[in-house]
């Protein structure tokens, strides 16, 4: 957190948050780096059920056409974790959602009762 907050504090230029949400193991972490540097290292990347992602974890790059903005990249825990309780999830998504400018709610299918 310490660091995360000295990256914050260090940006000058205006900032554009793109944050994705969503149930675990669909992929969140690897849209979000190929929108940052189209690779897929970055945000952490797990081949089991254990999660790679707690609460919310961010990296910043120069807008690659403005140089007075800067994106904000904000990966999230997965909404399913274990042991996670529900209204746990509504905070991180609602948190997420007010912070963004562009929100990317990632689903299995379509959305119902059973994606949250």
């Amino acid at each position: 957190v310490p660091e995360t907050l000295r990256a914050l504090r260090a940006v000058t230029a205006g900032v554009a948050v793109v944050a994705g949400v969503g149930s675990q193991r669909i992929g969140k972490s690897t849209i979000l780096n190929l929108l940052h540097s189209r690779k897929t290292s970055g945000f952490g990347l797990g081949h089991t059920l254990d999660a790679q992602t707690a609460g919310i974890w961010i990296w910043l790059r120069q807008h690659p056409k403005d140089p007075n903005m800067v994106v904000c990249f904000a990966d999230t825990e997965g909404l399913d974790t274990p042991h996670i309780q529900q209204s746990y999830n509504w905070m991180l998504s609602s948190l997420t959602l007010l912070i963004s400018s562009v929100f990317l709610y990632q689903s299995k299918s379509s959305i119902d009762s059973s994606a949250t």
